[in-house]
């Protein structure tokens, strides 16, 4: 019982390091000037008035899965590990290895869902410039900055 106590405690303090480390990733990396005061809008392919602040939170949301997975992944298999061999069960050993074997294909899944979306989507598209079109909107979602979405209109 006191080890399963000490592993809820150690999830939620895993957790709150977690998220404190990610903030002060995405919060210090990105130049904050550029987070819209005024409601601005761009472009991307053919789509248009499209509220800037929409695209540069998806992509704080993308970085923070892509380099949150493979951490929560990291952190969650050890705990479980560590657990496991403390209770000395040779069950609850191969319990936590099939649990980190499904750990890693659910993190890999999220790892590559961007480039399946991307691959798919172009695909489907009928000619090259809405595939050219769509290939500017997924790197104006997922990778924003002035590079990507370029048009960018002030709201009169």
């Amino acid at each position: 019982m006191i080890v399963g106590d000490l592993v809820k405690k150690s999830y939620k303090i895993i957790f709150i390091i977690y998220f404190i480390i990610l903030g002060i990733i995405v919060f210090t990396n990105h130049d904050l000037t550029n987070l819209a005061t005024k409601l601005e809008y761009v472009s991307c392919g053919s789509a248009s008035k499209i509220p800037k602040p929409v695209p540069q939170l998806t992509t704080m949301a993308y970085t923070i899965l892509i380099v949150g997975a493979p951490l929560v992944l990291i952190i969650f298999s050890i705990v479980d590990i560590v657990k496991a061999i403390m209770s000395g069960n040779a069950d609850d050993i191969m319990k936590a290895r099939n649990k980190l074997f499904k750990k890693f294909i659910i993190t890999a899944v999220i790892f590559l869902v961007s480039g399946i979306v991307q691959f798919v989507l172009t695909k489907v598209t009928s000619n090259d410039e809405d595939q050219n079109s769509m290939t500017a909107c997924l790197k104006c979602f997922l990778y924003y900055d002035e590079t990507t979405c370029p048009h960018t209109e002030l709201d009169s």
